[in-house]
């Protein structure tokens, strides 16, 4: 019984435990959108770094409830096999971080210009690859020592 719990719940368990192995993302995806969002808006330094602060602690927060519930669900729908499951989960929480940071900024800077949503998006767009080539080289070099 319990290993079919623990097959169930795996890939929540797998971003919970990735918030505090890889704690240095999340001020490195900050910083990665501020630049972009300077870089495509004609917003200061300060409030790039306001609007992105702002969109990433409220997607974060939300995000992480919504995806541990919501792997609960791919698991039960699509199995849990390793790839497909967490394939499913990472585009699952790039689409909902785009949308929770660009409705938030938007909401709250009342700034509805295609120029913010664009560079929202590309800043997660960045985000995800630096994400994705972090966990990836930390796991390979784990790999390694192991062999």
């Amino acid at each position: 019984m319990n290993l079919v719990l623990l097959n169930f719940v795996w890939s929540g368990v797998l971003i919970g435990e990735s918030f505090i192995r890889f704690w240095y993302i999340i001020p490195a995806t900050i910083v990665i959108e501020m630049v972009i969002i300077k870089l495509m808006t004609s917003h200061p330094w300060g409030k790039s770094l306001l609007i992105s602060t702002v969109g990433n602690l409220v997607s974060g927060i939300i995000g992480t409830i919504v995806i541990g519930c919501a792997s609960i669900l791919i698991d039960f729908l699509f199995g849990s096999d390793f790839f497909p499951t967490m394939f499913i989960t990472w585009i699952l929480m790039f689409a909902g971080s785009f949308g929770l940071e660009y409705l938030t900024v938007r909401w709250i800077f009342k700034d509805k210009s295609r120029a913010l949503m664009w560079a929202i998006l590309s800043g997660n767009v960045l985000s995800y690859c630096f994400i994705v080539i972090s966990v990836s080289y930390t796991h390979l070099r784990a790999h390694e020592t192991k062999a």
